[in-house]
């Protein structure tokens, strides 16, 4: 596939993805509440989001000039900007959801204030550590990979330690909102279309990253594939977990429409 082709193909994608966010913030909206979704759910569907595109900023700022090491060009192409936007439209997404479902009733005062303070907590070890860095020690003084401290610490510490712990809350997401949906008779503010179109898009996306960034090359099946994951697989595992984790969901909740239109039926023959 050459450049133009990829890159229209990337612009697709961007595409897609803010649409698949329209239909469930529609539902929110029209019904001004957030009732049947989960805030917890979205929250941690956001710190995924949050995450990478965290590490994928720190890199396309700071760490391009890594030589054989980077996983983008030197200096950033403009395929490498498109890749970030899709990281850019991803969180923007979830942070919509998240101020959405955030304002709108019913009241749930212990779970937005922990929310909330667990948010701001996780933008602290985020992106504000890449905006402090940008601030003291700015990509054009000569900045390569990992000469500084601060750089190689945030990375290193994201992608070793950060990244695999949000990928586990991201799969955790499924169990809180499978809580929530199998806890009530309707399905409330949730929107079925939504999640079929996530699970869709964000599947496609996921194995796209597999072909978007190329690792440097290990010896070994079991250090190479380490290795991918940890510099590029990344982005494609939070993505299929999250289409996995809408997809479920989806199914969860068209058995529970099913059940409930049985029962609606039924209930008149048995007075």
């Amino acid at each position: 596939m050459n450049s133009v082709t990829a890159n229209l193909a990337k612009i697709l994608l961007i595409a897609l993805t803010a649409s698949s966010f329209r239909p469930q913030i529609h539902e929110i909206r029209k019904r001004s509440s957030g009732e049947g979704i989960s805030l917890t759910y979205i929250l941690l569907n956001l710190v995924l989001a949050t995450e990478q595109l965290a590490i994928y900023t720190h890199i396309i700022i700071f760490d391009y000039k890594g030589g054989e090491e980077s996983i983008i060009a030197n200096p950033p192409g403009f395929g490498d900007w498109l890749n970030w936007t899709q990281f850019v439209v991803t969180w923007l997404g979830q942070l919509t959801l998240f101020v959405e479902v955030f304002r709108f009733p019913p009241p749930r005062p212990l779970e937005r204030t922990w929310g909330l303070m667990f948010y701001i907590f996780f933008l602290c070890i985020s992106l504000l550590p890449i905006i402090l860095e940008l601030v003291t020690e700015p990509p054009w003084r000569e900045h390569r990979a990992y000469d500084g401290w601060f750089g190689g610490l945030f990375i290193g510490g994201h992608i070793l330690f950060v990244s695999p712990v949000v990928t586990f809350l991201g799969l955790l997401s499924l169990f809180v909102q499978l809580w929530e949906t199998l806890s009530r008779d309707t399905l409330g503010a949730l929107s079925t279309e939504g999640l079929a179109w996530q699970a869709v898009v964000f599947a496609v996306v996921g194995v796209s990253w597999v072909f978007r960034m190329g690792a440097p090359s290990r010896p070994g099946f079991f250090s190479g594939f380490m290795n991918w994951l940890s510099m590029v697989g990344w982005a494609a595992l939070d993505n299929l977990v999250f289409a996995f984790v809408q997809g479920l969901l989806f199914f969860v909740a068209k058995g529970r429409i099913g059940s409930n239109s049985i029962a609606g039926e039924v209930a008149p023959l048995l007075e």
